[in-house]
């Protein structure tokens, strides 16, 4: 067989012819001179391509050819079979996707899980804090309402985050600020920070709306759902990454995006379960849990949405508000 030979430690490439007959191996060159007769310790075969051989001297052979009677221990042969087309090739690539998509439901699971175990109480009040700094440096402006204003809804907060869990995470708070372009909107940091815009404070004059808003946000804190968002979007693209190695940017892109589509799910869900907590938490503190719906009855008139409830952070509207005005608080 013809092909080319590289000596003991070197790269230099040269032609080779390889002879074998009743278990007995030649290497020589063109010319005929002998490069080695020693035993072929290993023989790879890569499917559809050249067969390798090492012999015990140190000398390698590469052959252009599709052959499998060469001599030596073919440690590749197992590999080679299991490539070719087969029912077998089928039912494994069947249960490897059902593998990856038990270690992607499942691992990302654990590892969301063990990050927020890991994440230290310190590291959130360090996240509200340059929150905050970047919110004010580039969104927001001081709040304008009046201290009167003001003193009406901590108070409201006050009697709301009395019925809300103490967690060792978060300490809570009300802000208020002016930031143009969010409308009537609150929202909540991980650890306790608690933001309402001059225009929810404006527009929503009802104590018992309050109350549920405030109330749904501090549940998010309780329930740790920005990180645990943040830490299960991140953790699949982890995982696929750590099991396909360099993904190249193409299918990078598309986890990402995947990942964002993925979290917007999760975010239905945590806002789902912040409107019962935050129900439950504005019946304990003395006001009317189902007027939260009112709220998003309220948005509906005043900032109708085409965005289809698959695409948005949040479900779709008449759906929600059914579900408030069903609520039934929870049995101590």
């Amino acid at each position: 067989m013809a092909g080319h030979a590289f000596g003991p430690l070197s790269s230099r490439r040269q032609k080779a012819i390889l002879f074998w007959q009743e278990g007995q191996i030649q290497l020589e060159d063109v010319d005929g001179a002998i490069l080695s007769t020693a035993p072929v310790t290993q023989r790879r075969h890569i499917s559809g391509g050249p067969v390798l051989l090492e012999f015990a001297d140190g000398w390698r052979f590469e052959g252009a050819t599709s052959e499998s009677d060469f001599p030596g221990v073919d440690r590749g042969r197992h590999l080679r079979r299991a490539e070719q087309l087969h029912p077998r090739l089928i039912i494994l690539a069947i249960a490897a996707v059902c593998i990856g998509f038990g270690v992607w439901k499942y691992g990302t699971r654990m590892i969301t899980e063990l990050a927020l175990w890991a994440t230290p109480d310190a590291m959130v009040a360090v996240i509200d804090r340059s929150n905050m700094a970047l919110i004010d440096t580039t969104l927001a402006d001081p709040s304008q309402l009046p201290e009167t204003r003001q003193a009406e809804l901590q108070e409201i907060f006050a009697k709301v985050a009395a019925q809300i869990p103490k967690v060792s995470w978060a300490t809570y708070h009300l802000e208020f600020r002016d930031i143009d372009g969010m409308g009537p909107n609150a929202f909540a940091l991980p650890g306790g920070t608690v933001v309402i815009t001059d225009e929810f404070a404006d527009l929503i004059a009802q104590p018992d709306i309050i109350a549920g808003v405030m109330g749904h946000e501090l549940a998010h804190v309780t329930q740790r759902h920005a990180l645990r968002q943040m830490y299960q979007s991140f953790s699949s693209y982890m995982l696929i990454t750590a099991i396909m190695g360099d993904i190249g940017p193409f299918l990078e892109d598309l986890l990402l995006e995947g990942n964002a589509l993925m979290a917007l799910s999760f975010s239905r869900t945590h806002e789902a379960e912040a409107d019962h907590i935050g129900q439950n938490s504005a019946y304990a503190a003395g006001y009317d849990p189902t007027a939260l719906a009112e709220f998003f009855t309220i948005l509906k008139q005043q900032y109708p949405s085409a965005t289809p409830e698959w695409l948005s952070s949040h479900p779709a509207h008449d759906r929600r508000i059914d579900s408030l005005r069903d609520f039934e608080p929870d049995t101590p």
